[in-house]
């Protein structure tokens, strides 16, 4: 049994430990160390004329000058490529790695990743390194090659002495990138002291300056010397007793237990009559990490008057029918006719749908403040109660891929899975959708979103990578006199509202009734107010100083549906008062004079802070900053410095700022400008800073800065980053730059050369999207219709036609075509 230190449990268990692997670590898998692969070589390539030297860089120096590379990847490769990862090694895939560094070529770790399913390994470019993805996904970078990679004499294994000393200096790259997130613990797995590869690593990372910042640093090793003792105080690392195989064991045996100490609280979460009761605790947890759903057996709290007042939908509100049908529209895909349902029947039209056991998508919009986020949990209880399992997914957690095949296994029906504002969580809706056609697993997803956000937020990219929507579910945003008398019966028996006569019940029904925004009637008759806005500013008036600029720093992000991370609001309220600890907002804000306007959830191990409504999150705005934008601006530049250095708080930054370009009319373009510019200086990973510029140069082409737009995408473009957007946007940009000019101009020639250049290098180097064909046929379009088609121009898009055929779909292709006949 090996000791480990809680701390660095508790770091690993938070993904916030990287891993550094070496060869000692494959040895119970059938790696093998330096001066046995030198003999290994030795053995293999004969009479070289080169005298063995056990120091595996010297002797492939040697044997390198004499002509021997190819020869001597080949024995590597053949070496390695059959090893297979013992069942303790294996157990390095169950671990939450932030990411993992190795110098190692073998493929062990690859493999072993392939034996599970919750946690995905993405191969990562050392000299390039990207932004951490995400919770399930652990970045691999493989430092001096990759037995699967081609050979290339340009890019070799690093073995030898002058390999390992280039790679000493590009090391310095990749180590400062790390050093950028100094929260990071680093542990070094499979190295001895005795190794130079460790040890030019370590002096790298004690010449910056951060070294000294990070939490902690650990070794595991068999035994250790006196001497090695010193050596590890004088790089301040921590020893840890065991073997490699032995610490992923005893790793994954602590994560074991404590998902079964947690498994009698999950289980709570579960019904006994339910099939997910029967998960293993891994599981179960991994479930409710990313998924809420109705359970029969719980007694859920309910609030209606704050439900009423604007807050959210729960399973107690639904299960006590304080909520409120509404009457829905749904059409199908390719017909014209529109089915007219409500609330009831639309929960048997999909028990309905998930009798045919594929793989159906629906969209649920409406105008906002029509009950879209109240009706999928409406949704989600009638069909649980009808045996159909049913989840909401957790807005901004993320998703585990293999979870839907694991719970397919146990249920062996379709399952129902429901986004609401899918907008945010997008690219998690195309993960589990891929997984369910993948897998072949029979499954419903429905998402919700505003008119608004679908139509301008939601780009054409992404409905095309959606594919086609089987049914569209347009919510009617009004209110017949039978329900509205319903919801003020239902009102009066709560004791939320007080009438004294029958005439004042009957003035309120047809209050609600011919109101368009149900937000606003129910604030003012619960309020008594004269509107809705004189209620907010009554409350927002008792409010403490910290309490109000919580609420307004919180409904900057609200507003557009994205919860704000505590971290975040902790760090920007700490801008204009005193540190703050969570118990402090929990106690002074949460429970105290804002209850019931702001609230907590935990998603994923970190806690998340929204509001009541994002239509009322929009009213608080415009109480707290009073129409001055500059202020607004200023609170949102205090969020994007609390997120620098933090991967994914940057990543949630740069999804607000989009957020904001593709909604907000309110602010000036130079305060958009400033805003961007601001971000782009702030940032620290450079994933991060790129989209940032992306938007920079997409907005500059709203304003038709065209020059500035290209500047932004080159840059993109010239450090390989974003590359895939920022390069067809910049074939877009010189498009619109020549469409600018005089089309007889040498002006004009030269730029759209540049836009069909670029777009050309795109297909090149990304030719399974579409996007850079659509493109390139407006190009070639526009040239026809002003006379300007070259020979040449003809002969590319013959090539481009057939580069169509090679990699894109079959309906992609016929229109591809059909638009080709049009242009030649």
């Amino acid at each position: 049994m090996i000791d480990i230190p809680e701390a660095l449990l508790h770091r690993i268990f938070n993904k916030k430990c990287i891993l550094f692997l070496g060869a000692g670590a494959t040895l119970e898998s059938g790696g093998l160390l330096g001066a046995d692969l030198a003999k290994y070589l030795y053995n293999q390539l004969g009479d070289t004329g080169v005298k063995f030297n056990s120091d595996l860089p010297r002797f492939t120096y040697n044997l390198v000058k004499k002509g021997f590379r190819k020869e001597i990847e080949q024995s590597i490769r053949e070496r390695l490529k059959y090893l297979t990862p013992s069942k303790k090694f294996e157990k390095i895939s169950l671990i939450p790695w932030k990411a993992i560094y190795t110098t190692n070529y073998d493929d062990l770790v690859e493999k072993s990743y392939k034996n599970q399913r919750y946690y995905e390994y993405t191969l990562e470019d050392p000299l390039h390194p990207k932004a951490f993805v995400n919770d399930s996904n652990i970045p691999l970078y493989k430092i001096n090659g990759d037995i699967n990679a081609p050979y290339s004499e340009d890019n070799p294994l690093k073995i030898t002495l002058e390999d390992l000393k280039f790679s000493k200096k590009n090391s310095k790259k990749y180590i400062n990138r790390l050093m950028e997130d100094f929260n990071d613990t680093f542990i070094f797995i499979g190295y001895s002291f005795s190794d130079k590869i460790i040890t030019d690593i370590l002096e790298t990372f004690s010449d910056n300056a951060r070294w000294e910042s990070i939490k902690e640093k650990y070794i595991i090793l068999p035994e250790i010397s006196e001497d090695l003792k010193t050596d590890l105080e004088i790089y301040k690392i921590k020893y840890i007793k065991g073997t490699a195989d032995n610490f992923f064991e005893e790793m994954y045996t602590i994560a074991e237990s404590n998902y079964r100490i947690k498994l009698q609280q999950l289980k709570i979460l579960f019904s006994p009559e339910s099939s997910l009761y029967t998960f293993d605790p891994r599981t179960m947890n991994y479930i409710t990490e990313c998924f809420e759903f109705y359970n029969p057996t719980m007694n859920y709290p309910v609030d209606p008057r704050a439900f009423y007042r604007g807050g959210s939908p729960n399973w107690g509100i639904i299960k006590n029918n304080f909520d409120v049908y509404r009457e829905l529209d749904v059409t199908k895909l390719g017909d014209k006719d529109v089915k007219r349902l409500n609330t009831e029947s639309l929960v048997d039209f999909i028990i309905e749908l998930s009798a045919e056991h594929q793989i159906k998508k629906l969209l649920l919009r409406g105008p906002a403040v029509s009950g879209k986020s109240t009706l999928i949990y409406r949704l989600a209880y009638e069909l649980t109660k009808n045996g159909i399992l049913s989840f909401l997914f957790k807005t901004q957690s993320q998703y585990r891929s293999g979870l839907l095949f694991d719970i397919y296994g146990k249920v062996k029906s379709t399952i129902v899975i429901i986004f609401d504002n899918v907008i945010v969580d997008y690219e998690q809706f195309f993960k589990m959708i891929s997984d369910t056609q993948n897998n072949q697993i029979p499954a419903i997803f429905i998402a919700t979103s505003r008119y608004s956000d679908w139509d301008n937020v939601f780009s054409n990219y992404n409905k095309t990578r959606l594919g086609p929507i089987n049914y569209y579910i347009d919510v009617k945003d009004t209110l017949d006199i039978l329900e509205a008398q319903k919801l003020v019966k239902k009102m009066i028996a709560s004791n939320i509202i007080n009438v004294s006569t029958k005439f004042d019940e009957e003035s309120v029904t047809k209050k609600i009734s011919n109101s368009q925004n149900i937000i606003d009637i129910l604030l003012e008759v619960i309020d008594r107010s004269e509107s809705v806005t004189d209620s907010i500013c009554f409350e927002y008036d008792n409010l403490s100083n910290e309490a109000k600029l919580a609420d307004g720093i919180v409904s900057l992000s609200f507003k557009y549906g994205l919860k704000l991370q505590w971290g975040l609001l902790k760090r920007s309220i700490e801008k204009h008062y005193y540190s703050f600890t969570w118990e402090d907002f929990v106690d002074k804000i949460l429970n105290g004079d804002a209850k019931g306007n702001l609230f907590q959830e935990e998603i994923q191990g970190e806690y998340f802070i929204s509001g009541r409504h994002r239509y009322i999150s929009e009213l608080i705005l415009q109480i707290h900053y009073k129409g001055n934008y500059s202020e607004e601006i200023a609170d949102i530049k205090s969020i994007i410095q609390a997120s620098s250095g933090n991967d994914s708080e940057e990543h949630f930054v740069g999804t607000l700022i989009n957020a904001i370009l593709q909604n907000d009319n309110n602010y000036t373009t130079k305060q958009i400008e400033e805003l961007l510019n601001f971000a782009i200086d702030t940032f620290v990973i450079d994933d991060n800073k790129a989209f940032i510029n992306h938007l920079k140069g997409e907005f500059l082409l709203t304003q038709r800065k065209y020059n500035d737009a290209i500047a932004c995408f080159d840059t993109n473009v010239r450090n390989n980053l974003n590359k895939m957007y920022s390069l067809h946007s910049m074939g877009k940009a010189y498009y619109y730059l020549a469409k600018s000019e005089n089309i007889t101009s040498g002006k004009f020639r030269s730029d759209i050369n540049h836009a069909k250049n670029r777009l050309f290098d795109g297909i090149q180097k990304f030719p399974r999207n579409e996007y850079y064909y659509s493109m390139l046929l407006t190009v070639f379009t526009y040239l026809k219709d002003n006379n300007c088609l070259s020979e040449e121009d003809k002969r590319n898009i013959k090539a481009l036609e057939t580069s169509a055929s090679e990699n894109l779909n079959i309906k992609n292709i016929s229109d591809l075509n059909n638009k080709v006949k049009d242009i030649m």
